[in-house]
């Protein structure tokens, strides 16, 4: 693919060696967590890389573990948190104080409001806006243009009410 030679997990064996790097590229947080937990089982200790867009702004005192993916033009305020395996896509705002747990994706154009938690395995779609301190339980669905004003239980769903348009014919 572009160049980039693709292997299936058979194939692994007979190409890793101490320089290979690899990173989950799926924006499904239950595929990238599949497709690690497939690779540890057959590699021992798999090196992961951390991929940061050299347009991403990131302020002092960030903490980005391994495996992560930002994205152009994303801005990642002090004091926050960035777990394995975890995305944040471009355009994206990550206020001050905020945790985004591992495989966890932020979809372009978010805005994460400061001292916001996002669990493990959380999906928040294009848009979202979250008020500051609202905490996103693991394994959340939050759809494009959600507002979250208020905390959300683990293992929810939330959907955007899409507005009413009226047209003058």
């Amino acid at each position: 693919l572009d160049g980039i030679p693709i292997y299936s997990y058979e194939m692994l064996h007979k190409i890793v060696d101490q320089d290979t790097v690899f990173i989950a590229a799926s924006g499904f947080p239950e595929t990238r967590s599949d497709a690690v937990r497939k690779l540890e089982a057959l590699i021992k200790k798999p090196t992961f890389a951390t991929i940061i867009h050299t347009s991403a702004v990131i302020f002092p005192e960030v903490k980005i573990q391994s495996g992560v993916f930002i994205a152009a033009n994303s801005t990642l305020a002090i004091g926050s948190e960035i777990e394995q395996h975890a995305i944040i896509n471009q355009n994206v705002s990550f206020g001050h104080d905020c945790f985004l747990g591992t495989y966890s994706v932020i979809s372009p154009g978010c805005v994460i409001s400061g001292r916001t938690h996002i669990d493990r395995e959380s999906f928040l779609g294009s848009n979202t806006v979250t008020y500051p301190g609202v905490n996103i339980g693991e394994k959340c669905k939050i759809s494009i243009l959600s507002v979250i004003s208020r905390s959300v239980k683990p293992m929810k769903k939330v959907m955007a009410k899409p507005n009413l348009m009226i047209f003058d014919m």
